[in-house]
């Protein structure tokens, strides 16, 4: 594994960051808190996409995975788990809860780039992560 540390908002200091790198795997665990859930949605799908656009070669990919979390199944924080609670356990399968989350566009950001550039992925959704890295 070879951490790389860049401006996920940057595409040009991150395409720089990636130019010597070849990655067969990617692992995507990041995220920034903003103000809304809108801005949530537009800024975080944005550092999934410029990882993908920063590639040299993409197509060398043979598999992403990307960390999201437990407001999948119980919403973002604006709304995080108001209304009736849902029906646990929770399954991959549950239907996506009508209201904007940004887990939901990383993982759009995520099937777009695969169906583009050929490589499998997965999504981990653990409930949750403590510590930093």
């Amino acid at each position: 594994i070879l951490p790389v540390a860049a401006d996920l908002l940057d595409p040009e200091t991150l395409r720089t960051a990636l130019s010597d790198i070849r990655p067969t795997h990617v692992y995507f665990c990041s995220w920034m808190r903003h103000a809304t859930e809108e801005e949530n949605c537009r800024v975080n799908s944005a550092m999934v996409r410029n990882v993908f656009a920063a590639l040299a070669e993409p197509q060398a990919l043979c598999h992403a995975a990307l960390t999201t979390g437990m407001k999948h199944y119980l919403g973002p924080f604006e709304s995080y788990a108001s209304g009736a609670p849902p029906e646990t356990p929770f399954r991959e399968e549950m239907p996506r809860l009508p209201l904007p989350n940004f887990y939901y566009d990383q993982e759009d950001a995520l099937y777009e780039a695969s169906e583009k550039y050929g490589f499998s992925w997965s999504v981990h959704r653990p409930h949750t992560i403590i510590g930093y890295a």
